[in-house]
């Protein structure tokens, strides 16, 4: 896990926080077999400077790596890490293990309609196979509108029935970072939902690898 500050009257703030959370995380990545590679960021990426943080933190990663992550509120909002109460700083988690991922993100109306669609893009990655687990960041405006008309409940159950039985974390943030899928550069997004599911390595993928 790695950690940088941002300083919000600097102009390239948000740029030169990513680019060195992204090389920080490349180095400490560097080397490792693990089949499975994903970085999870959130932190002080609110919508618009989300887009700065998440180009430049691709750019210092190299392209190499899929993110998925979210914006945990603005300058004034407060992150843990590393056992520490902080403001202003960002975060970055390299997991590594013996999965595959499927992604995807979408906005559009803020129902969850959008978070259905998402998921099953995602899990279509890896059609007939079983994920075990799932990241969800998604927007709180859409959060708001949901609340509204009264369909979180229906939001949250929408999501449950495309993953029955296994475990999911995720929150609603002013600002997600996602990558349409493990090949492709990280954006910016807004107003949307971002999703990284997981899959076991199947046996096939573990023989080629060999």
């Amino acid at each position: 896990m790695e950690s940088v500050a941002t300083d919000p009257d600097a102009d390239d703030s948000y740029f030169e926080a990513g680019e060195a959370l992204g090389i920080a995380l490349r180095d400490a990545v560097t080397g490792s077999d693990r089949p499975g590679k994903v970085i999870v960021t959130f932190g002080d990426q609110y919508n618009g400077v989300n887009k700065d943080f998440a180009f430049d933190m691709n750019e210092g990663l190299e392209d190499i790596y899929p993110i998925v992550g979210a914006a945990s509120g603005n300058i004034e909002s407060k992150v843990i890490t590393r056992g520490t109460i902080r403001t202003g700083v960002n975060v970055g988690i390299f997991i590594g293990g013996q999965f595959t991922l499927g992604q995807s993100y979408n906005g559009g109306t803020h129902t969850p309609e959008t978070a259905d669609k998402t998921l099953s893009e995602a899990l279509a990655e890896h059609e007939g196979e079983d994920p075990f687990f799932a990241l969800i960041f998604n927007c709180r405006r859409r959060r708001q509108g949901m609340i509204e008309r009264k369909q979180l409940a229906e939001e949250l159950a929408t999501i449950k029935n495309r993953l029955p039985d296994i475990d999911f974390f995720g929150f609603y943030g002013p600002g997600e970072i996602g990558s349409r899928s493990s090949g492709e550069p990280a954006e910016g997004v807004g107003f949307t939902v971002v999703v990284a599911v997981f899959f076991p390595v199947s046996e096939t993928a573990e023989a080629d690898a060999e």
